[in-house]
C-alpha cells in the first residue's frame, strides 16, 4: 500500500526525473570527463510505466550508456549519436554510464516521465494492423490490372480467324505469366508475416488481461484501505491532526478508486475493439490469401496459353476467354472495402491514426 505522503505527491503534482552528464550537466563544459563509471536509478513511484527520452553523444564504440529495467535486465546499450524515446513498464530504470581514457564527446541527457501503458498498448496494436495492411496488395492489383487492360486492348485488334497470334500478344502473355508467378510467389512471405502479427495480437491480448487483473487487485486494495480509514474516522478520541489526516487519506483513496474504475472501463472498451480488430484482420488476411491463390492459378493458365501461342494453336477466341478482369476486380474491391473498414476501426482506437 502506498503511503499517504506518496499518494498526495502522485495525485497533486507532476513528476520528472533526469540524469545528465557532460555539457547537459554543466553548460560550461563541452564534454564529459574520462574514466567515468556512474550508476543511477531513476524512479517515479506508483506509475504504471515510464516514458524514457534520451539524447546526446558518446564516443562511438568506446563510451556507453546502458539502460536496465526494474528487474535489472538490459534494455538498451547506446553509444555514438543518441536520440531515442521508448516506454517501459514499471516505476524505475537503472542507468550505467561508462567512459574510457580516450577522447570524449558532449554527453547525454536521460529524462523519465509518467507514461500510460494504455497508450503504449494502443500504439502497438496500430503498428500490428499497419504491417498487415501495408503488404503491397494494392500494388499487385495495379500492376496486374494495367497489363491485363493493355492485353485486352491488343487482343481486340486481332480478327477472330487470324492465326498465329502476333508477336506483341505473345510477349504480353509471357509478361502476364511472369507477373502472376512473381506475385504468387510472395504468398508465403506475406502470409507468414500475417501469422507473426496475429501471434503478436495474441500476446498483446494476454498482456491486456494481465494488466486488467492488476487493476482489479489494486482496486480491491484501495477499497479495503478506504473502508479502514472510514471506520477509523468514527473514533471520537482522535486528535484534530489525526482527524484531518484521515480525511485527506479518505479523499485520496476515493480519487484513486475513481481513477482505477475509469481505467477499467477504458481497458474493457479497448479489449472489445481489440477483439473486433483481430476478427476483421483475420477476415482480411483470408481474402489476401485467396487473391494469391487466384494469382497462382492464373499464372499456370497464362503459362499454358503462352506455350499454345508459341505453337500457333491458340486462337483469338481462346485469348478473349483468358482475360478475366471482373473476378480480379471483385477480389480487390472486397479487399479495399475491408481495408477502409479496418482504417475506420483504427481511428476509433486512436483518434490521431492516419493511413
Amino acid at each position: 500500500m502506498l503511503s499517504l505522503n506518496l499518494l498526495l505527491w502522485l495525485y497533486f503534482t507532476s513528476s520528472a526525473t533526469i540524469f545528465t552528464v557532460g555539457k547537459y550537466a554543466d553548460h560550461t563544459q563541452s564534454t564529459y570527463a574520462k574514466n567515468l563509471n556512474e550508476n543511477r536509478e531513476l524512479t517515479i513511484p506508483g506509475v504504471e510505466a515510464l516514458e524514457v527520452r534520451i539524447e546526446g553523444m558518446t564516443e562511438q564504440g568506446y563510451d556507453f550508456l546502458s539502460i536496465y529495467d526494474a528487474q535489472k535486465i538490459l534494455i538498451h546499450k547506446l553509444s555514438g549519436p543518441i536520440n531515442t524515446a521508448f516506454t517501459i513498464k514499471g516505476t524505475k530504470i537503472y542507468l550505467h554510464f561508462y567512459s574510457d581514457n580516450r577522447s570524449e564527446e558532449t554527453g547525454v541527457k536521460v529524462e523519465v516521465r509518467p507514461a500510460s501503458l494504455f497508450g503504449e498498448f494502443k500504439s502497438r496494436l496500430l503498428r500490428i494492423a499497419d504491417k498487415i495492411l501495408k503488404q503491397g496488395t494494392a500494388q499487385i492489383h495495379q500492376k496486374v490490372t494495367a497489363h491485363l487492360t493493355e492485353f485486352k486492348n491488343i487482343s481486340k485488334n486481332i480478327p477472330a480467324q487470324e492465326q498465329p497470334l502476333r508477336e506483341m500478344v505473345i510477349a504480353q502473355l509471357s509478361m502476364l505469366t511472369k507477373i502472376y508467378q512473381d506475385t504468387a510467389n510472395l504468398r508465403s512471405k506475406i502470409m507468414d508475416l500475417h501469422q507473426t502479427q496475429f501471434a503478436l495480437i495474441t500476446s498483446l491480448k494476454d498482456e491486456t488481461v494481465g494488466y486488467q487483473q492488476e487493476l482489479q487487485k489494486n482496486l480491491l486494495s484501495y477499497q479495503n484501505a478506504l473502508h479502514e480509514a472510514q471506520a477509523a474516522e468514527q473514533d471520537s478520541t482522535l486528535s484534530p491532526f489525526e482527524q484531518n489526516r484521515l480525511t485527506v487519506s479518505i479523499q485520496a483513496y476515493q480519487r484513486i478508486i475513481e481513477q482505477i474504475t475509469q481505467q477499467q472501463l477504458d481497458w474493457q472498451q479497448f479489449t472489445e475493439k481489440q477483439e473486433l480488430l483481430e476478427h476483421s484482420l483475420k477476415g482480411y488476411s483470408k481474402k489476401v490469401e485467396l487473391l494469391f491463390h487466384f494469382l497462382a492459378v492464373n499464372a499456370t493458365v497464362y503459362e499454358q496459353a503462352t506455350r499454345l501461342a508459341l505453337m500457333h494453336t491458340l486462337t483469338s477466341s481462346d485469348l478473349h476467354n483468358l482475360i478475366e478482369l471482373n473476378e480480379l476486380e471483385k477480389m480487390v474491391n472486397a479487399l479495399a472495402q475491408d481495408e477502409q473498414a479496418i482504417h475506420n476501426l483504427l481511428k476509433t482506437i486512436h483518434p490521431d491514426y492516419t493511413k
